[in-house]
């Protein structure tokens, strides 16, 4: 009985869709959702987007496991995307569905969204230093929305966070649900100088909120962009370090008697305290490094 169901759901065919079987179930704006089968190629997975005049908005791959679609012999071919109002440029009224590259409604089919603007917003700082920002951020139209939160010079991201943290005083107000905080890391690395204006960006709009002003030093900038460089070899090193440290801290323990364990405290310590010396001198090898690559 669902075979027959789901075949009679196919959307029908034209020359340029022959290759296809699909059905769209829903448009909404909580979901965009169905399935497609590509007849000549079984194993790979149609492509689904959804345009906008000649704007596309929003993609996924139908490869979805559906268990009514496997009994049917179909295979996992269902898709299903969340419609972003945040990557709206304008209010929508209608959107188009392509799959595989062919368009599959005849009309448009009705979605009216409406795009982000940020009168829509509130955001606060409550204290800015050399190496976070800490303040709110909501969507006056969402209480459940999450805002991104981003502080930028020019095209560099200078700081960035979701103003999604619990916040007693905005709950105690009546602001939403008082989960509206944020906690910006500041990267240094992205810094031009010691002394920057950031615009700040809600949700990727520019707002006009006054800039802020981040201060950081010229050592902190040179050591970021160290990190920044060897990030994987020295969270490799230090993990190396750690493993070095256990093994031989293992080794003793299990060479040493019980009784004497005042013994091997010491020699623990030893083992430890070598450990944390190679770890000073990685330190002393990062600020020769940083100085030479910041030239």
């Amino acid at each position: 009985m669902l075979k027959r169901k789901l075949k009679s759901a196919l959307g029908k065919n034209t020359p340029s869709l022959q290759d296809l079987q699909f059905h769209i179930d829903v448009v909404s704006a909580e979901a965009i959702s169905g399935w497609a089968f590509n007849n000549l190629e079984p194993q790979k997975a149609a492509k689904v987007e959804v345009f906008s005049g000649d704007e596309l908005l929003w993609e996924d791959n139908a490869d979805h496991a559906r268990s009514d679609l496997v009994d049917a012999g179909l295979g996992d071919c269902a898709f299903n995307i969340t419609p972003d109002i945040a990557v709206l440029k304008n209010d929508i009224e209608s959107v188009d569905i392509l799959i595989n590259g062919h368009k599959v409604n005849p009309e448009p089919v009705g979605l009216e969204l409406t795009s982000l603007k940020a009168e829509d917003y509130i955001c606060h700082f409550d204290a800015v230093s050399h190496n976070e920002v800490l303040g709110w951020a909501r969507n006056i139209h969402a209480d459940t929305k999450r805002v991104t939160v981003e502080l930028k010079h020019e095209d560099k991201v200078l700081a960035f966070g979701l103003a999604d943290q619990p916040r007693v005083d905005l709950a105690d107000a009546g602001i939403g649900d008082g989960n509206y905080g944020f906690t910006l890391k500041v990267n240094a690395a992205n810094f031009p100088s010691t002394s920057v204006e950031c615009q700040v960006y809600l949700d990727g709009l520019a707002t006009l909120l006054n800039p802020v002003e981040l201060n950081t030093t010229q050592e902190a900038i040179d050591k970021a962009k160290f990190v920044e460089v060897f990030s994987e070899q020295i969270d490799s090193f230090e993990q190396l370090l750690t493993a070095e440290s256990q093994r031989i801290a293992n080794q003793i323990v299990e060479a040493t008697p019980v009784n004497e364990q005042a013994s091997l405290n010491t020699v623990v310590n030893v083992a430890i305290n070598n450990i944390a010396e190679i770890s000073t001198r990685l330190s002393v090898i990062e600020k020769v490094l940083t100085k030479h690559f910041s030239k």
